[in-house]
């Protein structure tokens, strides 16, 4: 009767599926070997930066003890100096480093006869007082203004000679030049009102479009 019911099973010529073998655990010696490094892979390094990034303020005059308020900042501005943010490329620079440094990016500094660096004392807005920051026995170094300053600004005053606070006219000699309607010289345009105040013949306002067009 089992036969009839479930021919199926009691046939020779079944075919069973083999049994499942057991997921073979990796050795002990295969978890010790190194993975090898991918061809072409270049491990990233950090290098740290060489430069030195510094807010810094130039002040005109070898008395000034307080930080500079809005026109005070117009004023040096104006002429060149104040506040700017500045890359220093060496942050190991020594004293001479720094000066010359500071020399090239605002050149009136050169006849101040030496600089002194300051920064703000206290906290909040308005004017604060200044306090000298005294230099090491190399002088205003990198590492030194870096360990004194901190987050601080750096403000560079003058040490013997108040410097030229005459007001800095950029010129490009690349920007557009008109013709002088009296001298018929190329001019800068930012030059021309200047030029023409000198020029012989007087101003350009005395001309008419007829001049101009001759």
């Amino acid at each position: 009767m089992y036969v009839r019911a479930f021919p199926g099973l009691c046939s020779r010529n079944v075919v069973r599926p083999p049994a499942r073998r057991p997921p073979q655990q990796p050795s002990s010696s295969s978890k010790s070997k190194k993975k090898k490094p991918m061809l072409g892979y270049v491990p990233l390094t950090f290098q740290p930066l060489e430069t030195w990034t510094k807010e810094i303020c130039i002040l005109g005059r070898c008395d000034e003890d307080k930080t500079p308020d809005r026109q005070r900042l117009y004023e040096l501005s104006a002429a060149g100096l104040g506040k700017a943010k500045i890359v220093f490329p060496n942050k190991k620079a020594s004293h001479e480093e720094v000066e010359r440094f500071l020399h090239e990016k605002f050149p009136k500094l050169k006849s101040a006869g030496g600089f002194e660096v300051l920064r703000g004392s206290g906290g909040g807005g308005g004017q604060r007082s200044l306090s000298l920051l005294a230099p090491s026995r190399e002088g205003y170094s990198i590492p030194h203004l870096k360990e004194r300053l901190g987050q601080a600004i750096a403000f560079i005053r003058p040490l013997q000679v108040d410097l030229d606070e005459t007001p800095v006219t950029t010129e490009n000699a690349d920007s557009p030049k008109v013709a002088c309607v009296n001298c018929h010289l190329l001019i800068p345009m930012t030059q021309i009102r200047e030029h023409q105040e000198e020029c012989a013949g007087g101003g350009s306002s005395h001309h008419s479009a007829k001049d101009i067009a001759d």
